[in-house]
């Protein structure tokens, strides 16, 4: 089948490629400055040991683990939800630039000198990428200085910086940097279809993206998506690109799959991993590929004298058929990523500030949900204007568009997609800013320095209700999460240890946002922790601190084998707890018999009670619970 291609104006590549070489030790010296200033608010806890987030956290015991002698594929975290463990979902590419630079470093600076070094290192590496990704995508756009500018523009995005910020190891900047490389070879396809770099950018992007997380699925829907329409208006030379992408994206599921899984599990489905649901759901993307193929080669003269509704009813046709068939083979996961999440731990999910939906958060958190506000209007609006021009200039700002459309849904669903929603904004801000600096370059000096401020300030409005709100964009566990509570857990470890003694491991019980900052500081293990797949353990945890009945309680204690009990105040727990609650008579300080209170270090606002034993409670004088 011969399928036409239509010839591709890559003159804006050839107009700015000596203006982006010269803009490199911008963006080199730009990053660094970023990062210096990040890193100099973070010192004070970065020196004192602690991270920013739980997931941070967690991350970097699973990369010490690694370390320790785990294997590749041992990624479940054995003193979480102890004495089973929990087998955890993250991906270990993220661990690997991680543990380098600890592995490397260590012989060098000693393993806490290491650390720190990786904890700044790594995120200020993936903030780079994210950057040389926004100016790529960028510029197929518009003249330099417009992607220099848009890529300049991600260091002043709150829901971006936050995720990259030193201390800020978990997945979610990889998901940035996943994201705008599948929208400049989103673009570039669209342009040229023939083209192998976006093509394999796209592949090697999406690919290694739904092995970081199941962020990366909404981009490879969009890129299908652009494919798709560009097809369904006629361009059949697109036909090519879409059907090597999704089967590229197949393979390339089926290659992170075996690397990701062991063998015993490579056939065990997972709605929150990578699995056989995600080499379904990339079949699902290709199989409307499939029925454009049968089609053109089956009957040519046919596929070329379709119209755009005939082409439009076999795209949706193929893909309604696939997805059913998607969704009859895993009906678990017909309820999205979280469908086969034990429903009493998603009342803790809906506590996530970042599962909210946009209106919620804004009531939360109101600088970051009016920051994602912000980037719709402004975001929007640029590129309303942008699309004003000639028809391969609409055709490019559509891609743009149809990315920041899925953003915008995305984050009114879920606030975490707000800052996808930021980063597409930026393009079109930062290339609308760019316009101006070289439209004033014609005037005179006054004129000229201040359009190019003002062009320049223009790319803080997305910032503006963060900065003014003071609102924190980074919260990522509960209304009350470990990094902003008073309760330093690595001030007891000594007293843990006490209470263990050199050859054992407590087992501890609390609030769930102290599990992940406990694993990192000490060598003890925790009942549960805020992860969905220790469901098991959390709710256990819940139940045992929500209890009125202290016999239950107890019972509870000694089934599961717990050495402490861990309080913070302030931290809530999956749901709230009844007057007379276990927790609750903790905080008033009158535990029951079976509780001993443990003394802590003078400014400690942690409660700590260590379970007496049999023969310790029938020796008191009241041995009733």
């Amino acid at each position: 089948m011969a399928v036409p291609v239509a010839a591709a104006d890559f003159s804006p590549y050839r107009k700015t490629t000596s203006e982006a070489k010269a803009a490199v030790p911008f963006l080199v010296f730009f990053v660094l400055l970023v990062m210096a200033g990040l890193t100099a608010n973070n010192w004070s806890i970065l020196v004192a040991g602690q991270l920013v987030g739980n997931d941070d956290y967690m991350r970097l015991v699973q990369v010490r683990d690694w370390l320790a002698g785990a294997g590749w594929y041992q990624v479940d975290q054995p003193r979480l939800g102890y004495p089973q463990g929990t087998p955890m979902h993250w991906a270990r590419v993220v661990d690997l630039p991680l543990a380098a630079v600890i592995a490397t470093l260590t012989p060098l600076l000693g393993a806490t000198n290491a650390e720190l070094a990786a904890v700044i290192l790594v995120p200020g590496s993936t903030f780079a990428v994210i950057v040389a990704g926004v100016v790529w995508a960028a510029r197929p756009l518009a003249q330099a200085p417009g992607p220099i500018l848009a890529g300049a523009g991600v260091g002043l995005l709150p829901m971006v910086v936050a995720q990259i910020a030193p201390g800020r190891i978990d997945h979610h900047g990889w998901q940035f940097a996943v994201a705008v490389l599948m929208l400049g070879a989103a673009i570039r396809l669209v342009d040229r279809p023939t083209a192998r770099t976006p093509l394999i950018v796209a592949i090697v992007a999406g690919s290694l993206g739904i092995w970081i997380g199941q962020e990366a699925v909404p981009w490879i829907l969009a890129i299908h998506v652009v494919l798709g329409l560009a097809w369904i208006g006629g361009r059949r030379e697109v036909a090519i690109a879409g059907s090597r992408l999704g089967i590229g994206l197949v393979l390339g599921s089926i290659a992170m799959l075996v690397l990701a899984q062991p063998p015993d599990v490579w056939l065990t489905p997972a709605c929150d991993a990578l699995s056989t649901v995600t080499v379904g759901l990339m079949l699902a993307a290709l199989a409307p590929w499939a029925a454009v193929w049968l089609l053109e080669l089956a009957a040519p003269r046919t596929a070329a004298a379709a119209g755009s509704l005939s082409r439009c009813a076999i795209i949706v046709l193929a893909g309604v058929a696939a997805l059913g068939a998607l969704i009859a083979a895993f009906p678990a996961c017909s309820g999205g990523f979280f469908g086969d999440t034990d429903p009493g731990y998603r009342a803790f999910l809906d506590q996530i500030v970042e599962s909210r939906p946009l209106l919620a958060a804004i009531s939360a958190t109101p600088g970051w949900g009016w920051s994602a506000v912000s980037a719709m209007g402004l975001g929007a609006s640029a590129l309303a204007i942008a699309v004003l021009g000639g028809a391969r200039r609409r055709r490019l700002w559509f891609v743009v568009a149809v990315f920041f459309g899925i953003a915008v849904v995305g984050t009114v669903a879920q606030i975490r997609m707000g800052g996808f929603l930021q980063l597409f904004a930026a393009i079109p801000l930062g290339i609308g800013a760019g316009m101006v600096w070289r439209f004033v370059g014609r005037f005179g000096l006054v004129l000229r320095v201040f359009g190019r401020v003002a062009s320049l300030l223009a790319l803080l409005a997305i910032s503006l209700p963060a900065i003014l709100l003071g609102d924190s964009a980074g919260a990522d566990a509960t209304e009350t999460p470990a990094e902003t509570a008073p309760c330093d857990v690595r001030a007891i470890v000594p007293v843990l240890d006490d209470l263990a003694g050199p050859d054992r491991r407590l087992l501890v019980a609390g609030n769930l946002d102290l599990a992940a900052p406990l694993l990192h500081a000490s060598r003890h293990a925790v009942l549960g922790g805020p992860y969905h797949r220790g469901a098991d353990g959390a709710l256990a945890t819940n139940r045992l601190l929500a209890e009125t009945r202290f016999d239950a309680a107890l019972s509870l204690v000694r089934d599961r084998r717990v050495d402490v009990i861990l309080i913070c105040p302030g931290m809530g727990l999956v749901s709230a707890p009844e007057p007379g609650s276990l927790i609750r008579r903790l905080l008033e300080g009158a535990p029951p018999a079976w509780l001993d209170p443990v003394p802590l270090p003078a400014g400690s606002p942690l409660r700590l009670f260590r379970v007496r034993d049999e023969a310790e409670l029938a020796s008191l004088p009241e041995a009733k619970p």
